[in-house]
Formats: structure tokens, sequence, C-alpha cells
């Protein structure tokens, strides 16, 4: 399936897994209601970042996390303050409301859905944490030409 195909998630067949569209936001529900779940916030206007965020709706199941563009977020959590924030790098609210941005939040997301979490707990300690920022940064201002660093 290429960039821009929409299927149906045979075990949430009411939840679309979509791929990357061109100058378009995910405009589906965002249910976030869920208590106990933690809340990704991501720029839906990003094909890069809709790409990564359907791997991590896959890699996760819908277990764990709630993965929405912030445009269509619903209030809670989008808060103003919120909003503000995640223009300028992907958010993570947890359960317990607790927040983490950029890197910190790739690296919570990342362990929480299992994928190498020692290695994400030792990132998260100074001085990893400043070189994952400073590549978080790096990338966030490069997007388009780290497309080729997508998951498939």
């Amino acid at each position: 399936m290429g960039l821009g195909a929409n299927r149906i998630d045979p075990g949430r067949p009411d939840r679309p897994i979509w791929r990357a569209r061109s100058n378009s936001i995910a405009l589906y529900a965002c249910p976030m209601t869920e208590r106990g779940k933690h809340h990704l916030l991501y720029d839906g206007d990003c094909d890069f970042c809709r790409a990564w965020a359907s791997w991590l709706t896959l890699r996760d199941g819908g277990r764990r996390f709630r993965i929405c563009p912030w445009q269509v977020a619903p209030s809670p959590p989008m808060t103003p303050v919120l909003e503000i924030l995640a223009q300028r790098s992907v958010q993570v609210v947890t359960a317990e409301g607790k927040r983490y941005s950029g890197g910190s939040a790739i690296l919570f997301v990342l362990r929480e859905t299992g994928w190498r979490p020692h290695l994400m707990r030792l990132l998260q300690h100074r001085p990893c944490i400043w070189l994952v920022d400073c590549g978080y940064r790096i990338v966030a201002a490069n997007r388009s030409r780290f497309s080729w660093f997508v998951p498939r």
C-alpha cells in the first residue's frame, strides 16, 4: 500500500489506519476520553510526522496511547498552552498528567511501546538526553529530508 492509501484495521474496524497524504490533515475521529491512556499529539500537516504516527499506532495497537494530530485534538487534553507547544514539537501527556516534549516524548513513546526499553531509559539521562534533543531539533527542522527514515 502506497502513500495516501487508506485501509481499515481488522482488529478495530472503527479506526482507519492511514498513510501520509501531502498537504492534508487526518480528519478522523480522535477520541481521547479513555482513562489510563497516554496522549501523543503530533503535527498532522507533516507527512513525516503522520508516517511515524501511523507506525506507532500499529506498534501500540491502541493499548497504551491515543495518537492524534494536535490540529484535531479535543479538550482535554488540549489546552491553549499545549497547542502552542504542539506547534513546535511532538507532545505526550501521560495518563498521570506529566508532559513530555520533543526528544523526551519520542523516547517515552518508544519505551512504552516496547522498542528497546533499556536503551530508551539510558538515553533519558544526561548527557544522552542532550544529544537526543539536539537530534530531534535537527530532524524537526529538516523533516522533508529525513522522509527516507520512516519505518515501513
